[in-house]
């Protein structure tokens, strides 16, 4: 299977994040994955998502990903603790992509059917 036809499939379907520390009911699509290879260190897998999300906020209460700020939203999905990054992980291992992986580009969603609809 070429690169081109992998990264179709891997764009075909959605991923759903279980509830982590402060994130709950996440969908995510791979848009695409490409291996970087590193002569002074580890190898990586780069990939560009697309998500949503509902994020606690600090009353408790749980927001989309459009009430804060991208930047702020984008450096929490980055983070370990959200599983975000395991949840791609496991989805790009089972294709053939080394299991490190560096979140390149994040692209919001409002709402959770424009998502599945695309």
């Amino acid at each position: 299977m070429t690169k081109r036809e992998l990264n179709k499939k891997l764009k075909s379907k959605t991923l759903e994040i279980r509830n982590g520390l402060y994130l709950k009911d996440g969908v995510v699509q791979v848009l695409r994955a490409r291996e970087k290879k590193f002569w002074h260190s580890k190898d990586c897998t780069e990939v560009d998502i697309r998500i949503y999300a509902k994020i606690e906020s600090t009353l408790g209460g749980y927001e989309t990903l459009d009430y804060y700020g991208p930047r702020a939203v984008r450096k929490f999905l980055r983070r370990e603790d959200s599983k975000v990054k395991s949840t791609i992980s496991s989805w790009v291992k089972l294709w053939g992509f080394t299991s490190n992986v560096k979140v390149n580009s994040i692209e919001l969603v409002s709402r959770k059917w424009q998502l599945l609809n695309l």
